[in-house]
Order: structure tokens, then sequence, then C-alpha cells
């Protein structure tokens, strides 16, 4: 019974941090928009993409060593939401379930997109580096 209540705990956890992360980057996104323009400021979200990644690396690392189903299960969950945030289909779905038409991309959605990969590619690159530092 406890072999299994553990995985599914570690489950539920990184749906709900999963739930959280969307939430605040929403928030993010709201007061960059309020700031300035639309799209012209991506490295205010970086904080948010390094704590993605250093949770994810994090239990990764201490809560599923074994690899089992729960790790498998935790992976699959992490890329879904990834890809559906990075190709627009979560905005898209959200702007469907509040019945709103979903914005257009501009000159400035795309550079900021593009930019927004590279500081992904970082973000991921430093919780790499912190997750160690901070679990040993």
């Amino acid at each position: 019974s406890s072999g299994l209540l553990a995985p599914l705990g570690t489950s539920i956890l990184s749906c709900g941090y999963i739930v959280v992360m969307v939430w605040y980057q929403g928030l993010i996104e709201t007061t960059c928009r309020r700031m300035t323009a639309a799209h012209i400021f991506p490295r205010f979200l970086f904080i948010y993409q390094v704590y993605y990644y250093q949770f994810w690396y994090m239990m990764l690392m201490v809560f599923t060593p074994e690899m089992g189903v729960s790790f498998w299960f935790m992976v699959i969950v992490m890329n879904v939401q990834y890809v559906g945030q990075n190709t627009g289909l979560l905005r898209r779905a959200v702007c469907a379930v509040i019945c709103r038409p979903a914005p257009q991309a501009t000159f400035f959605q795309t550079l900021f997109e593009s930019k927004l990969v590279i500081q992904d590619q970082l973000a991921d690159v430093v919780a790499l580096l912190m997750v160690p530092a901070v679990v040993t």
C-alpha cells in the first residue's frame, strides 16, 4: 500500500505544481502587458522558467530515483504541458474555455517567443547546475 502511495503522491504534487506554475506565468504575463506593450520583455519570465525546471529536476532526483511508472508519468506530463504551452495550444484552450478569441500572432510575439526559447534553454542549464548544489 505505501509502495503505491508515494508515487501517487509525487504525481499529484507534480500536477498541482504545473497548475500553480501556469497560473504564475499568466500572472507575470498579465503584469508585463500592463506595464508595456505585449510581447516586449521575455526576461521577466526567466524566474518562472528557472523555478519550473528546478522543481522538476528536484522531483526527479529526490522522489523517483528508481525510475518507475511515476517517473515516466511525470516526464510525460511535463513534456505534454511544455509542448502545449510553447505551441500556443494551452493558450487557445484557455481562450476556448472562457469563450474569447485567441490573440493573433504579431511580429513582436514571434520575436518574443524566439527569445523565450533561448531563455528557456538557459533556465534549463541553470536549474541543472542548481539542483545538485541544493539537494546535496
